[in-house]
């Protein structure tokens, strides 16, 4: 059995996916399988794809039947694995040479240990990297909940390795085609038995302009994404302490977003704000308020208060008076 597979989901990653395989290919650690999926690019990426096959044997090609987002190219990849572990690099990121063979060094310290985390180093536009975060207070290894608890509001990265048998019955979620896969981490840390940090480095490239980083109508589907992850966590018998913080999460990714459209309202057409309105009213309902943290559920500012239709209107108000602040200035 191969030690590691490694999915890359590829759309039009044709600037950057010779660096990100060449990455993979000079591993020191060579038992791998490199499982590409190519996501109905429209640029070079298959050719690039079929020379690297053609050299090494350890890659592998797929392609999805219609261009569907990384959750789907992923679980498509993760159907063919054949690895212990199983990780995912993105077509425009790559790793440190020694990386999975620190991987494996670690796996190999104890039979309990189904999650492994990468360091990660964020990489950005002008080629200036940096820790993903310097958290001294997260141990070397945790259990499984604490992982999920700390990875909830990204104090852990979700960029880590998997038992492929685990991954295998918590795939990608698929809910969205942007924000959704990021729940998948946090569920395969919360079935983990134990979760180690690793110094195995992942470099992870920054796009200002991604999707992820875009203030447009699109980010409403991060509630979408968001409600996901709140019931998978519900099913999956998170403990009380893991679902408040979730709750408060949720919430303050919703108040930004909420905020964000109505900055935006000036652009949006009367149908379209209507839609947008209807879209919050619906994250707003499905949310348990109940479980959000005293201090955040009773702020006259921050809160939710008594029901939708103050809460927007309290929002509303906001907006206006920031509004006119910034015409006065």
């Amino acid at each position: 059995m191969t030690r590691f597979s490694i999915l890359v989901a590829c759309y039009n990653a044709e600037p950057y996916l010779r660096q990100t395989l060449d990455s993979l290919l000079s591993q020191t650690l060579t038992d791998i399988e490199v499982i590409c999926i190519d996501d109905c690019s429209t640029d070079s990426t298959p050719q690039i794809l079929n020379e690297y096959a053609a050299k090494d044997r350890r890659v592998k090609m797929l392609k999805t039947s219609e261009n569907s987002g990384q959750a789907v190219a992923r679980n498509l990849g993760l159907r063919h694995a054949t690895g212990v572990l199983t990780t995912m690099v993105d077509a425009d990121d790559w790793l440190a040479p020694d990386a999975l063979e620190k991987m494996w060094q670690t796996f190999s310290t104890r039979e309990d240990i189904d999650s492994l985390a990468f360091r990660l180093q964020m990489v950005e536009e002008r080629g200036i990297t940096h820790p993903f975060k310097e958290d001294e207070t997260i141990p070397p290894l945790m259990t499984g909940e604490e992982a999920c608890l700390l990875a909830i509001n990204w104090r852990l990265h979700g960029f880590a390795a998997v038992r492929t048998e685990l991954h295998r019955r918590y795939p990608y979620d698929e809910t969205t085609r942007v924000y959704s896969d990021d729940n998948t981490s946090r569920i395969h840390y919360l079935k983990s038995r134990f979760v180690a940090q690793t110094d195995a480095d992942y470099f992870y490239r920054q796009h200002p302009a991604s999707v992820t980083h875009q203030r447009d109508t699109k980010r409403l589907d991060f509630l979408r994404a968001n409600d996901s992850l709140r019931q998978t966590l519900e099913s999956e018998g998170a403990n009380d302490q893991i679902l408040q913080t979730c709750e408060d999460y949720c919430w303050r990714i919703f108040l930004g977003i909420c905020k964000d459209m109505l900055n935006q309202r000036g652009k949006m057409t009367e149908n379209e704000w209507k839609t947008t309105e209807k879209r919050l009213q619906e994250a707003y309902d499905n949310m348990q308020l109940k479980r959000l943290d005293p201090k955040l559920r009773k702020s006259l500012r921050i809160g939710p208060l008594f029901g939708f239709g103050s809460f927007i209107m309290r929002e509303k108000f906001i907006a206006s008076l920031k509004k006119h602040k910034t015409t006065d200035a």
